[in-house]
């Protein structure tokens, strides 16, 4: 299928394929291994805080890492991937810009590569994702977490990450967001920024990244203590 074709109808219908043919992983009590996501708004120190979440329970955390597996099953370099990773996805249904043109990969073939990798991190378990719609993209055994934080908050955490002036990172933020969530919107169909999507939104501008860390793992360790039936998040829309 070529990005020509996309429709939200065979975005959903992949979405609801079978991530792989075995269960998910278990832990030593038995119980599914789960994953956390991460949601952030630009700035808003989402990767400082999965990062010290990763540390303290001893598990992986994938961002940028992502894109290693998706070049593997692309065909692709890393460098095809970054024109297109969480950007707008405008080419979803008009595949005749450069961006696309240039590309050796197609946007259906980074999609359907970004949706099994997650997929099958989430079978795994035990890991930490940030961004790509993987809140979107799982829904079992999954804790969605949302960061955000006040304007100036992340006008100052992004220009000193980026030695960028507060001007340019604030229209940096801008541009970031808005990719983030028109990606997510052209390929789920949803709002990034509903509050609905996730388990947990914290305030990074009110809370350090220590107390982000420290919540978020005793909510994991409160839904993985919990029934059955309440460890599913709601599923995507068909």
């Amino acid at each position: 299928m070529t990005g020509s074709h996309l429709s939200a109808s065979s975005i959903q219908s992949l979405l609801r394929a079978q991530a792989a043919d075995r269960p998910p992983e278990r832990t030593d009590k038995g119980t599914p291994a789960f994953t956390i996501t991460v949601s952030r708004e630009a700035g808003a120190q989402g990767n400082t805080v999965a990062d010290e979440v990763g540390r303290r329970l001893g598990w992986p955390v994938y961002d940028k890492e992502l894109l290693g597996p998706i070049a593997e099953k692309t065909g692709s370099t890393l460098f095809d991937l970054e024109a297109l990773d969480e950007r707008t996805m405008g080419w979803l249904e008009e595949v005749t810009t450069g961006l696309v043109r240039n590309s050796r990969v197609s946007p259906w073939a980074y999609l359907k590569a970004l949706i099994g990798t997650v997929r099958a991190l989430g079978v795994k378990g035990h890991c930490v994702i940030v961004g790509r719609g993987s809140t979107l993209i799982l829904t079992e055994n999954v804790l969605h977490v949302r960061l955000v934080a006040a304007m100036p908050d992340r006008v100052r955490a992004v220009a000193e990450r980026r030695h960028l002036s507060p001007r340019d990172a604030e229209a940096w933020i801008t541009k970031s967001d808005a990719e983030r969530a028109q990606f997510v919107k052209k390929a789920f169909g949803l709002d990034l920024g509903d509050p609905h999507h996730y388990d947990l939104v914290l305030n990074t501008s009110r809370l350090p990244v220590a107390d982000c860390a420290a919540i978020i793992i005793d909510t994991l360790h409160r839904m993985e203590a919990a029934p059955k039936h309440a460890r599913s998040a709601a599923p995507a829309p068909a």
